[in-house]
């Protein structure tokens, strides 16, 4: 695995960096953005919830001109359970894109 660490990224990320994998089974690519490092539980809450809304309203313009952007629902987070996951896909029926996702934990 080879990791690039990004010097531009997401606003508000602490650490932005994109793992390139050289397996038999895994040769993907992965971009990861770290929105939060500490101890709160509500500062964490509230960056969790808002990284959703803003993937959700993500719009982007597609080569035949289409509009796609993620779907999915939100897990709620719950104080007395260590980590929650999201997973968002594409709404694409492009073969090579069909597996591309956003999963915000």
């Amino acid at each position: 695995m080879e990791v690039f660490r990004l010097r531009a990224g997401i606003p508000g990320a602490v650490h932005c960096a994109v793992y390139r994998f050289h397996s038999l089974l895994d040769t993907t690519a992965s971009f990861q953005a770290i929105m939060y490092e500490g101890e709160s539980y509500k500062a964490a809450l509230n960056i969790y919830k808002n990284t959703y809304k803003k993937l959700k309203k993500t719009k982007m313009k597609w080569v035949d001109k289409s509009v796609i952007s993620f779907v999915g629902e939100m897990e709620e987070p719950d104080e007395s359970i260590r980590f929650t996951s999201t997973a968002l896909r594409l709404n694409i029926i492009d073969r090579p894109y069909r597996n591309f996702f956003g999963d915000l934990e």
